[in-house]
C-alpha cells in the first residue's frame, strides 16, 4: 500500500493491516491575520524566539505557531507567551531544545533529546547504553519484556544527551530522562541515584551502569 492515500479510496477488505497516520495543518485559514499584519509562512504564524509575532504586542503559541505540534509543547509555550505578555520588560524565551515525545502503542514509545543518528552527524564521540526490559523484575512481573531503554551520552564529559524507550509505561519513564537532560545531569549522577525495587524505573539507573562501547 502507498503512502498519501486518501482515506476515501481506502478498501479495508483488500489489507490485513492497515496503518493509519493523520497530519496535522495549522487553522488559521478565515481568521484575517495577513490583514492585519501578522505574517504566517504555510498557514504558521511566525514568531520569533518570545513567541512575539510580526506585531509587537501579540504573541502566539502552540500548533498555529510551532513545527511540533504536541500538546505539552503548546501548554509550556502558552505559560511562556503568558508571561511575556505581563512582563514585556523581562522577556523569556521559549526552548524546545528537550521536548519528550510519546507514542501511545503497545509497547508504548518514548524519546527525547538527540538520537544517536544526530549525534554522529555532529561528529559528536557518544556513549551508547542500554537495558533490555527482559531483565527488569517488574517488566516480568507485568508480563511486559518486551523492549529497552536506550540512552545517548557525552563520552568526555558524561552529560547525558538523548533518549528512547521502548516498552512498559515508556512515556512516563521518560520525564525522568528529560529531566536528567534538562538539567544537564551526567551518567554518573542518574546512575548512582537510589530507585525502589522492583519498578520499572530502576531500569534507567541499570541502563546507565551498563556500557556497550559505542
Amino acid at each position: 500500500m502507498a503512502t498519501n492515500t486518501d482515506a476515501k479510496n481506502l478498501d479495508p477488505s483488500h489489507n490485513d493491516l492497515v496503518l493509519l497516520c493523520v497530519g496535522r495543518t495549522c487553522a488559521t485559514d478565515g481568521l484575517g491575520l495577513g490583514k492585519i499584519g501578522i505574517k504566517l509562512e504555510k498557514g504558521r504564524i511566525i514568531v520569533d524566539e518570545y513567541l512575539k509575532t510580526s506585531i509587537s504586542n501579540i504573541y502566539a503559541a502552540g500548533d498555529c505557531a510551532s513545527s511540533t505540534m504536541l500538546a505539552h509543547f503548546a501548554a509550556y509555550q502558552g505559560c511562556i507567551a503568558a508571561e511575556n505578555i505581563a512582563d514585556p520588560s523581562h522577556l523569556v524565551k521559549s526552548d524546545d531544545s528537550n521536548i519528550p515525545n510519546c507514542i501511545f502503542t503497545d509497547p508504548e514509545i518514548g524519546s527525547v533529546g538527540l538520537t544517536e543518528e544526530e549525534a554522529k552527524n555532529k561528529n559528536m564521540d557518544i556513549r551508547i547504553n542500554k537495558f533490555d526490559f527482559l531483565g527488569s523484575g517488574m517488566a516480568r512481573i507485568l508480563d511486559e519484556t518486551e523492549g529497552f531503554i536506550k540512552t545517548i551520552s557525552d563520552k568526555k564529559t558524561g552529560e547525558i544527551l538523548g533518549a528512547s524507550i521502548i516498552g512498559p509505561r515508556a512515556t512516563e519513564l521518560i520525564g525522568i530522562l528529560t529531566v536528567a537532560i534538562q538539567s544537564h545531569l551526567r551518567v554518573s549522577q542518574v546512575a548512582d541515584t537510589i530507585l525502589a525495587h522492583p519498578t520499572l524505573s530502576e531500569g534507567i539507573t541499570s541502563a546507565l551502569k551498563e556500557e556497550h562501547g559505542l
